[in-house]
């Protein structure tokens, strides 16, 4: 598939992927491949349902900042992700902290509302959860 312009990005259970479609192609060819429906990736689907109940909760200024983990396609390295937010950043002051990758496509960070919506709208972000309180395990 990935030949053919197809990247394969996750697993969703229940047979189904997320995936990056390159080029033109037809419902016919995709149905070809056994793909048998296609949805355009918006904003709605980055989000958790919980993405309100933050753990992490703090203000600058008059922003409230919440604490979130950021999936990142595995088309960027982290390099690239940090270039990019910080060009998001130097747009305008969205309210956001310093970005530290967990794994090599688990970020952490710490984002205002405003900021979080920009951040949805990268094509690097597949999906942002509230990060959650760490716990010992016994």
């Amino acid at each position: 598939m990935k030949a053919r312009g197809i990247d394969l990005l996750a697993y969703i259970p229940e047979n189904t992927f997320l995936a990056n479609v390159k080029g033109k192609w037809s419902a016919a060819a995709l149905k070809e491949m056994g793909i048998t429906a296609t949805i355009p990736f918006s904003k709605s689907f980055k989000k958790g349902g919980d993405i309100g109940n933050v753990y992490a909760k703090s203000t600058i200024g008059n922003q409230t900042i919440g604490k979130y983990h950021l999936v990142i396609s595995p088309e960027y390295d982290s390099n690239q992700v940090k270039q990019l937010v910080a060009a998001v950043f130097k747009e305008g002051k969205l309210g956001s902290t310093a970005m530290l990758f967990l794994n090599r496509r688990l970020a952490e960070i710490e984002l205002s509302g405003t900021a979080l919506e920009k951040m949805l709208d990268q094509p690097f972000v597949l999906y942002a959860m509230p990060a959650r309180k760490l716990v010992a395990l016994n």
